[in-house]
């Protein structure tokens, strides 16, 4: 696969990536979804401690509340179990340490899936600059950027994808039975993650038995073998499933399918009810956060690739399977009318995809327009150069990126929405404001991300300010601006708004401040 392409330039490029993205995950701060993974983790461990009769003194007690009766037990634990595990060998025992080490684990898991889509990509194109510019594209996305340095759920779920496409790609280029045992694997821990990758397994199936080269009854066999892979490896890491495993799987998929997220939305300057949001949410934020090149590229190539597996779709059995992993999700969360929130996070996972199709595009037109393939790439070098400085420039708030699409403005789009800028705010206080003081300071907020963030804070700053709950004894507020209402009183300069001491702005727009009290 590798024989005939200089791929050394992507290797190289992915170290230097992962060397410098390690150095600079101690910037970002504490997603608010966070802590509640933790917990999920500890409600299984629990769990597992009961099932195998072993005491586990390393986790605190979640002994209150049975695992069976937990009301978010529908969603996978492995991450969470692999880091509560690495917690009791490493003997992390404080906030800072153990939410660092998630941080860690998340980077070098999506740093594991570039390198397994990079592989991917130089099969797909044959192609050094192709591959170098798709992976590019991977890895320079401003948002997908920054949650890879701390997103535990959506950036997991990307990162077991991108591995699963490229075992798919294996079965698909040799056909080996080891290979449907390990994406049946694969897919189980893809379950696991998150239970939309079941998607995968009617995917995977078509795929064989769209191969002519095999006679029906090897067909059968190796779509058997895949899937009892998939059901062993599904049931074995996922602990619902141990307990009546249709039933529960069944339970988990008509939650996860619609998740009970029953709050407002700020879009496009209106409070919109998560359950009210238009079919339009979707592909409005996709479109005003991902960079412009970008999106024609992928739109094109959708179109491009969907018109080769309508002429021949068994010639173009692979790409027919990435087109249905990109736009199959899309399609079921219209139909399945599923909440959406945070903007498109929750589906994050189709990026590979849209690379992997973006691929084909550019290898087509390659071949048969190369003065247009040479503009494309102009085009996209220059885009990718733009980013880059973007990137670097707004670190480490890159989470907060808007195309001109957008014309972003407070209160027009949700900011600063997990709350990751508290942890920069209050680093900024203490090094520009509170230098000389020599009593520790009070920092006050009403939202739980801000005291996320006060805890990966590092000694030398927890010793000029201490975090409190309400106003009542602090010196300053910190404020995200998360909701309407928090935006209408601080323009209007009232309550803990009243006096702006500074602001973290990205092109122009406030997503976190700090106000001293009178």
């Amino acid at each position: 696969m590798l024989r005939n392409i200089k791929t050394y330039h992507g290797f190289l490029l992915l170290v230097v990536y992962t060397l410098v993205g390690l150095w600079i995950t101690p910037d970002y701060g504490f997603s608010i979804d966070e802590e509640i993974e933790r917990k999920h983790g500890l409600m299984v461990m629990h769990y597992i401690s009961d099932v195998i009769n072993v005491e586990i003194e390393c986790i605190e007690g979640q002994n209150d509340v049975d695992y069976r009766s937990y009301d978010q037990r529908c969603y996978g634990n492995i991450f969470q179990l692999t880091a509560i595990s690495l917690e009791c060998f490493l003997g992390f025992d404080d906030w800072r340490s153990r939410y660092l080490l998630r941080h860690y684990m998340v980077f070098l898991l999506f740093c594991a899936a570039a390198l397994m889509l990079y592989l991917l990509i130089v099969a797909i194109s044959q192609d050094a600059l192709i591959s170098i510019l798709c992976l590019l594209m991977f890895l320079i996305h401003p948002r997908i950027f920054a949650h890879a340095h701390y997103n535990p759920k959506d950036i997991v779920l990307l990162s077991v994808y991108s591995i699963s496409m490229y075992s798919l790609y294996k079965i698909f280029d040799n056909g080996q039975y080891k290979w449907l045992i390990i994406h049946g694997l694969i897919t189980g821990l893809l379950i696991n993650v998150r239970i939309v990758g079941i998607i995968l397994v009617p995917i995977t199936i078509l795929l064989l038995y769209l191969n002519l080269k095999d006679n029906l009854k090897k067909k059968s066999i190796s779509s058997l073998i895949f899937t009892l892979s998939t059901c062993v490896s599904t049931i074995a890491l996922w602990p619902l499933l141990w307990e009546d495993p249709f039933k529960n799987f069944i339970w988990a998929f008509k939650v996860m399918s619609k998740f009970p997220w029953l709050k407002d939305l700020i879009y496009w300057g209106e409070a919109v009810p998560s359950v009210d949001a238009p079919w339009t949410y979707l592909f409005s934020w996709i479109g005003i956060t991902t960079p412009l090149a970008y999106s024609i590229i992928f739109i094109v190539a959708i179109l491009s690739v969907s018109y080769l597996v309508l002429k021949n779709p068994v010639k173009n059995r692979y790409p027919l399977a990435i087109l249905g992993l990109t736009l199959g999700p899309i399609l079921a969360v219209l139909l399945l009318d599923s909440i959406l929130y945070g903007g498109w996070r929750h589906l994050y996972f189709i990026y590979p995809g849209l690379i992997l199709l973006s691929a084909f595009f550019l290898k087509k037109i390659k071949t048969h327009f190369t003065r247009i393939y040479k503009w494309v790439t102009v085009v996209l070098i220059l885009q990718i150069i733009f980013t880059l400085g973007w990137i670097g420039s707004n670190h480490p708030f890159q989470f907060n990126y808007f195309n001109t699409l957008a014309k972003n403005e407070l209160g027009k789009f949700e900011q600063d929405y997990w709350g990751l800028s508290y942890k920069n705010a209050m680093e900024i206080l203490v090094d520009e404001y509170l230098v000389n003081t020599e009593k520790k300071e009070v920092v006050s907020s009403f939202d739980y991300s801000a005291y996320g963030g006060y805890g990966l804070l590092s000694k030398r700053y927890k010793d000029k300010i201490e975090f409190t709950w309400g106003t009542e004894k602090s010196t300053y507020f910190i404020s995200n601006y998360r909701h309407l209402s928090n935006i209408a009183a601080y323009q209007q300069k009232e309550g803990p708004y009243s006096n702006k001491l500074f602001e973290i702005m990205v092109d122009g727009v406030p997503i976190c401040g700090v106000f001293k009290l009178k």
